[in-house]
Formats: C-alpha cells, structure tokens, sequence
C-alpha cells in the first residue's frame, strides 16, 4: 500500500508493529486518499488506514459474531429447557439481554456477581449441555 501512495503522490510510511497491511498518512492528505478510494476515519493527526479492498473490517466481523453468539444462546435455552442449572440459565438469558456487554460487564450484573471467566465458561457449558440435547 505504501508503494501505491507513493505513485500518487501521498508520503507515508509502514505501520510495522501491525500484522494487517496498513500504513500511516498524515491528516492534510487525507482527501488525496479519499480521490483513490481509501476508507478513512475521523480523527485528526496521523491516521492508520486500509484500502477499501473487500476485507471486511472488525466492527463488521465482531458484530457477525455477536449475533451468531446471540441465536446460538437463544437456540440453547430453548432446548436445555427446564433442565439447565440456574447458573448456566442465568449467563444464557443476560447475554440475550445485554448483547452489547462484555463478559466482564455481565459477570456484574450477575448475582453473584462473576468474573469474566466464569461468565464464558458458563455460556460454553450451556452450549455444550444444548448440543447434547439436541445429539439425543
């Protein structure tokens, strides 16, 4: 990438420290950037920056991922059912009720409340205790 800014014209130089491929351009040449179809963020100052080549971006990946998280734990409530440990019920309904949060935040809300840690290793028991429901 930073061979292309230098063809156009754009001086930068390589984010070493990341793995992705992402390289630092001063804020002035900005709208030189948003010529040649490179998605930009708002902030001021030096800015890391990818090209707009497909490769979806965190924000979408996570978001994905949450929402695959949200059905399976909606999937695994129902068929656990009356049989799953108040505990594991407990992690399961207040991850459908606040996706948003971290594990950390839902371990406090818990009661008792729990670390992050044990919030996850109840949501993976629920889910394993859903599969084998389904299994038999």
């Amino acid at each position: 990438m930073a061979g292309l800014l230098r063809r156009v014209g754009i001086v930068s130089r390589p984010a070493t420290t990341e793995k992705s491929p992402t390289v630092k351009v001063p804020f002035a040449e900005h709208s030189a950037l948003i010529e040649i179809g490179v998605k930009l963020p708002s902030p001021p100052g030096s800015v890391r920056v990818k090209l707009a080549t497909g490769q979806e971006t965190l924000d979408v990946i996570n978001a994905r991922r949450r929402a695959e998280q949200e059905e399976r734990t909606r999937r695994a409530l129902i068929l656990v059912g009356d049989t799953c440990p108040p505990a594991l019920r407990q992690a399961g309904e207040l991850r459908l009720l606040h996706p948003e949060l971290s594990l950390e935040a839902l371990g406090e809300l818990m009661d008792p409340p729990a670390t992050r840690h044990a919030v996850c290793g109840q949501l993976r028991r629920l889910h394993q205790m859903a599969s084998r429901h389904q299994a038999s």
